[in-house]
């Protein structure tokens, strides 16, 4: 009788080895699919970076990319959330970037001059598509169409028609701020027969038709602050965008700056860091706005907060919706990214964001927000590297997302994974109470897993996840009491067939729970039970009757 239970259970055995690989194959082809599914929550878990992973992060950009120095901040509607600075200001004089160094902005200037314009445009002085000439001190059109004209609309989204001729423009460029305003400027550039006159200073095409991005069209939207207003663009500005905003060290010109605060733009080349100095351009309201990152964040929270910044309305609502409206989205526009007014869509990985970048000699800058994650990032560099700028965004909006909605980033939140908008902390342990099961009496606390021992349901052994694979209120850290092997829970800890039928079903067949994994777990090895432990309890039943290991 010995002999033919041994051969029984030999022979099982061998079926089970035969049968395990196709059930195997199918477990794995279960398992790839259910990431698929749940991609999302993977993403989620993978982006959960801590700061220290951050800082490496950028600077390992820096180095890549030749970046110099970055500032960069995050913010969430109308909180700043993180700032961070990176690497090197001024090189020669050894000074480090701050949070309080000033960028040249390059074209993230223009979102800047937009609002001031759109300030005057709720106060009823121009229409976006009224003819620009008519609020100007010159007639402006394109001299190949004269019969068509130019509107604030246009100019807002690079369909003027108007051209830069960087074989004029290039050769204005100076040290220190350029000198003529932008109302003696413009006609020169603009108008026949002036001095920067040349026919490629438009395009072939009516104002409307094609979409071609201009630094003097935006000037002249600029302009139109000065022409509405009676003020300069920068005096306008101080005192109605960057006061209210409290962006006391900002300016269009640096002789409003004291210059050892601004970041020396560089170029790479030849191994070397090449200063640019602090230059100016003839078309600077698009171009040469500079400020720090931490200012430059209040005005994102401006536009994210609906115009509003902590009590003081910037702009109306519906202007900051209308600013981030695609105007002509059935234009092909640059790189397909789509134009509201000086604000453009675009994106960068799998989000979809709105704002601008600036980039020009030395320097390559970043203002987006995502409306989806309600995240801003903004990046500043005295380098040139739009490619490593977007990489430092794109990590700074992962650290910025907001697992549980409850408008706090993962990284500042208390309680992550549940929505706690309050933050509530009573024991101010840095755990919410909502994920603090302790939060009246720490000391309750046995084992140090955070839970207390009236809810921890393996009170002695730290197990901070509570698995409880058969929901039956003892941790599977705690569930094992008896002699491994006892796979089905019977009242008696002896393991039978049952036990080894329990976990052929569990591994080859129904794939239905083991009521506790550890004790399933026959052999000992501290894995997930498999096919050696079968082989474990066989061994023991019907072999060799070797002993079983028990439980601790």
């Amino acid at each position: 009788m010995q002999f033919f239970m041994k051969t029984i259970f030999t022979g099982l055995l061998l079926v089970i080895i035969i049968i395990s690989q196709p059930f195997k194959a199918e477990e794995l082809q279960s398992d790839d699919l259910s990431l698929k599914q749940s991609g999302s929550i993977l993403n989620n878990t993978e982006i959960l970076i801590d700061s220290a992973e951050v800082d490496t992060y950028i600077n390992n950009i820096l180095s890549t990319y030749h970046l110099p120095g970055v500032a960069a901040a995050i913010v969430r509607k109308d909180r700043l959330t993180w700032i961070g600075s990176y690497g090197m200001a001024n090189i020669s004089e050894g000074t480090a970037v701050g949070d309080t160094t000033l960028f040249l902005l390059g074209s993230t200037s223009k979102p800047v001059y937009t609002a001031a314009l759109m300030q005057l445009w709720e106060d009823g002085l121009f229409g976006l598509d009224d003819n620009i000439s008519d609020h100007l001190s010159f007639d402006l059109v394109n001299p190949n169409f004269p019969d068509s004209i130019i509107t604030p609309r246009f100019l807002m989204t690079h369909l003027s028609s108007i051209r830069d001729t960087w074989s004029i423009l290039n050769t204005l460029v100076c040290e220190g701020d350029y000198p003529q305003p932008l109302v003696e400027f413009l006609p020169e550039y603009l108008l026949p027969g002036s001095m920067f006159y040349i026919t490629s200073n438009f395009l072939t095409v009516p104002p409307g038709s094609n979409f071609s991005y201009t630094d003097v069209g935006g000037s002249v939207a600029a302009h139109l602050v000065e022409a509405l207003s009676g003020l300069t663009l920068e005096q306008y500005c101080q005192d109605s965008v960057f006061l209210p905003l409290n962006m006391t060290e900002t300016s269009w010109f640096l002789a409003g700056l004291d210059t050892d605060h601004i970041a020396m733009p560089y170029s790479y080349s030849g191994g070397m860091y090449n200063p640019a100095g602090h230059y100016g351009v003839p078309a600077y309201p698009g171009a040469q706005l500079r400020t720090s990152a931490l200012q430059l964040a209040n005005f994102l929270m401006m536009v994210m907060n609906n115009g509003l910044f902590d009590s003081t309305r910037i702009l109306d609502s519906a202007t900051v919706a209308l600013i981030n409206t695609v105007q002509f989205p059935e234009k092909p526009q640059l790189y397909d990214w789509k134009w509201g007014l000086n604000w453009y869509h675009r994106t960068l990985g799998d989000r979809m964001i709105r704002g601008h970048s600036g980039g020009g000699v030395g320097i390559s800058t970043f203002m987006f927000f995502c409306p989806l994650d309600e995240s801003g990032v903004i990046v500043l560099s005295n380098g040139e590297s739009f490619s490593g700028v977007d990489l430092i965004a794109e990590k700074l909006f992962d650290f910025a997302v907001d697992t549980d909605a409850d408008g706090i980033s993962y990284f500042e939140d208390n309680c992550p994974e549940n929505y706690n908008p309050e933050q509530h902390d009573s024991d101010s342990d840095n755990i919410g109470d909502l994920c603090d099961l302790c939060p009246s009496d720490p000391d309750n606390d046995i084992d140090g897993d955070g839970f207390c021992g009236d809810v921890d349901n393996c009170p002695e052994i730290y197990n901070p996840g509570q698995e409880d694979i058969n929901n039956d209120n003892i941790g599977d850290a705690c569930c094992c009491t008896g002699v491994r092997g006892n796979t089905n829970c019977s009242e008696s800890d002896e393991p039978d067939i049952s036990d080894i039928s329990r976990l052929i079903d569990y591994l080859y067949l129904s794939h239905g729970m083991l009521c506790c994994p550890n004790e399933a777990d026959a052999d000992a090895s501290g894995g997930e039970p498999d096919i050696s432990d079968i082989t474990r309890l066989i061994d023991y039943l019907y072999l060799s009757h070797g002993p079983l290991s028990v439980c601790p």
